[in-house]
């Protein structure tokens, strides 16, 4: 598993592949697109990147009001 690394020394791409994997791991019924598209969503947004992207698509999961509150 992914050690939480500062999400800012992650580049863009790989905080969304992280976190894509991450949700695929946790909810295998999304399928690629939705996920991705959910994974860009929460890159783009501040307070979200600044999360790991594991912790980031943990939270999208348990609180899905959350992402779209920003």
């Amino acid at each position: 598993m992914w050690t939480e690394a500062v999400s800012a020394d992650l580049s863009d791409a790989d905080w969304v592949e992280r976190a894509s994997t991450e949700l695929l791991r946790l909810d295998p019924s999304l399928n690629g697109p939705e996920v991705h598209g959910l994974a860009l969503i929460l890159c783009a947004r501040a307070r979200w990147r600044a999360m790991g992207p594991e912790q980031a698509a943990r939270k999208a999961l348990d609180e899905p009001e959350a992402v779209d509150g920003v």
